[in-house]
């Protein structure tokens, strides 16, 4: 169930965490994107922020949390990509919009 939390910079996140993952033994991989690495960020002087994407053993999406502007937006588009099942090859093909905050997702990716 994806949630947020609009303070400044938003908070969300959807799925499992770090903690989940080393507490029920759920072999993971952790992924981070930094908003000062973005384009759009810089631009809009929105630089402050991360993202964390977690996958199985099996390359599959199973949590992310983030931080920053429209941190919401970029968990909902990953809540509805755990929901498909999506890997993180699936996800580094996918196009995003150029310049985007979501381009930090598929660079992590």
């Amino acid at each position: 169930m994806p949630a947020a939390v609009f303070t400044y910079p938003e908070a969300a996140s959807v799925g499992l965490t770090e903690q989940q993952c080393k507490d029920s033994g759920v072999a993971y991989e952790c992924r981070k994107g930094y908003y000062r690495a973005n384009g759009k960020a810089l631009a809009t002087n929105a630089s402050e922020g991360l993202v964390k994407l977690l996958a199985n053993e099996q390359g599959v999406i199973i949590g992310c949390h983030a931080y920053g502007a429209h941190a919401a937006d970029m968990v909902q588009e990953v809540s509805t990509l755990m929901n498909s099942g999506t890997t993180l090859q699936q996800l580094r093909e996918m196009i995003h919009i150029h310049p985007t905050l979501g381009e930090i997702l598929q660079e992590m990716a």
